[in-house]
């Protein structure tokens, strides 16, 4: 799909840390890719990856909005 790949290639937080705010959890997490569903896969400390949908959670820079 050539429209994920020009999205990865416009996406400014992969390959950053990140701020997630998923209900009341505040957490950092390494932005590691974007599936084909357009979920964000996040890489946590501990090396567990999480895929996130945006309608579940608040994805920020570490300090701030990009």
């Amino acid at each position: 799909f050539s429209y994920l790949k020009l999205y990865k290639e416009k996406c400014l937080n992969l390959g950053k840390e990140i701020l997630i705010k998923k209900a009341d959890k505040e957490f950092t997490a390494i932005a590691h890719d974007v599936d084909m569903l357009g979920n964000l896969i996040v890489q946590t400390s501990d090396g567990s990856k999480i895929v996130l949908s945006s309608g579940e959670v608040s994805v920020r820079g570490k300090t701030g909005y990009i």
